[in-house]
């Protein structure tokens, strides 16, 4: 292990700790409309199985407007198209998508990735109109996962992007898509993931969406326990020798050192116990019991 390791590739070194966090994600996750929507539109997929009786079908295009919605992409700066402009948009790739739809992550090859898949979805994502605002990756990325359940994982902000070094240039939205694309099929690739590793309930819906979970499970993991509390319960589940133990820890102070409501958490909890107790506290002594306790 070097200092080049991503911490996304210590959760997802084995299929143990890959799937406790995505075990995690699954059972804890939102449960809201923003599932709902969504387990319709994977519906509609394990039905009809053909995603050209899909495209026809008017219904998708609304639904698939409703569930980015949920899924916060209509709000914080970020707005949708119209449905009208989505469905004209996707229609104009509809020989693309349909060529896609029959690519699966788990079922490629290094060549069908790069010489194949990747030129096309190219294509696709420079050309669907998803977002009436400017930035399109999350937008996008999130449509293709609708569309092709089984291939594309959803890219988010908050979650994703927080494990992945945004690109730069005039190609950067597609180049960070592209990475994040190459890294879900190596995962899935080193992981052997098969159809028969996803149950379809609740968040468990493809091989792409296993990835996504394992991604938030861990991130949520991270936020509401300790450094100490992470660290030994992923040498329980990995076999780590010294050097490797010492980047982890290396790679997971990196990490809360990032992570962006880490200090809101603690705040908020110690704010909890200071009205359990019924201790009213000032904000200069939360900021000192806070240094004190030097938790990451």
């Amino acid at each position: 292990m070097t200092n080049q390791i991503q911490l996304i590739d210590i959760f997802t070194k084995n299929r143990q700790i890959f799937f406790y966090f995505v075990n995690s994600c699954n059972a804890t996750y939102r449960r809201g409309h923003d599932l709902e929507y969504y387990r319709q539109i994977i519906e509609m997929h394990r039905t009809k199985k053909d995603l050209n009786y899909l495209l026809d079908d008017n219904m998708i295009y609304a639904l698939l407007h409703k569930t980015l919605e949920k899924w916060n992409m209509n709000q914080q700066g970020a707005k949708l198209a119209s449905v009208d402009t989505i469905q004209k948009s996707i229609l104009s790739e509809r020989h693309n998508l349909v060529k896609l739809y029959n690519y699966q992550l788990h079922c490629l090859n290094k060549k069908q990735v790069f010489s194949e898949v990747l030129p096309m979805i190219s294509n696709v994502f420079h050309n669907l109109k998803i977002m009436a605002s400017q930035s399109k990756l999350v937008g996008v990325s999130k449509a293709l996962h609708f569309l092709l359940p089984d291939l594309v994982t959803p890219v988010d902000n908050k979650y994703t992007l927080f494990f992945f070094k945004k690109s730069s240039g005039k190609n950067k939205e597609f180049n960070t898509f592209e990475d994040v694309f190459i890294k879900t099929y190596r995962i899935t690739d080193s992981l052997l993931l098969k159809e028969n590793d996803f149950d379809g309930k609740h968040w468990n819906t493809s091989i792409p969406k296993l990835i996504d979970n394992a991604i938030i499970g861990f991130y949520k993991f991270t936020e509401v326990n300790s450094l100490e509390t992470v660290l030994s319960m992923m040498e329980t589940l990995i076999r780590l020798d010294l050097d490797e133990k010492y980047f982890l820890r290396k790679l997971l102070e990196d990490h809360y050192r990032k992570l962006p409501i880490r200090q809101k958490t603690k705040k908020q909890i110690l704010l909890q116990k200071a009205k359990q107790a019924g201790i009213t506290v000032s904000e200069e002594e939360i900021k000192a019991e806070m240094a004190k306790r030097k938790q990451v």
